[in-house]
């Protein structure tokens, strides 16, 4: 089983070896997966002076989409700091 990342300049161990690294700093539990996205649920919410850098991060990495802003890292800072998870996937 793979992903739909190579579309998007990224490979299936590329997706896990960053997922690995970032569990490291911010352990969390993998929610949900499929070809071309990845829901995970952080043990521990950042605080607000936390969770920018965090979604800096992923959206370095991943091409985000967050409600109602799609692809804006600061709603994926909000939704960290308020909820614990990120909703990210790829074209």
């Amino acid at each position: 089983m793979g992903t739909s990342a190579a579309r998007a300049g990224k490979t299936t161990s590329d997706i896990v070896a960053f997922l690995h690294g970032l569990a490291v700093d911010h352990p969390f539990t993998l929610t949900g997966a499929g070809p071309d996205f990845i829901e995970l649920r952080l043990h521990h919410p950042p605080t607000s002076s936390m969770a920018p850098p965090l979604a800096a991060r992923i959206h370095a990495f991943f091409r985000t989409r967050e409600d109602p802003a799609a692809n804006d890292p600061d709603a994926l800072a909000t939704s960290l700091a308020r909820t614990g998870v990120a909703l990210v996937w790829w074209d």
